[in-house]
């Protein structure tokens, strides 16, 4: 399904145009290796963990 997608995002996307994913950690590995195929390794510039408290009541 995020296949096509990022496929038509490419197409969309200026060269020096950037994208933001947010995932969870189950799934980084393969949306990294699903965009690295799509735009290319060399294209990855960082990723940036994100620290969300669980089991908070307010």
């Amino acid at each position: 399904m995020l296949k096509p997608r990022l496929q038509i995002a490419k197409m969309l996307l200026k060269d020096d145009g950037v994208i933001f994913c947010s995932i969870d950690d189950r799934n980084q590995a393969y949306v990294k290796c699903l965009f690295d195929d799509i735009f290319g390794e060399r294209n990855f510039i960082f990723s940036a963990p994100r620290v969300v408290k669980k089991g908070i009541i307010t």
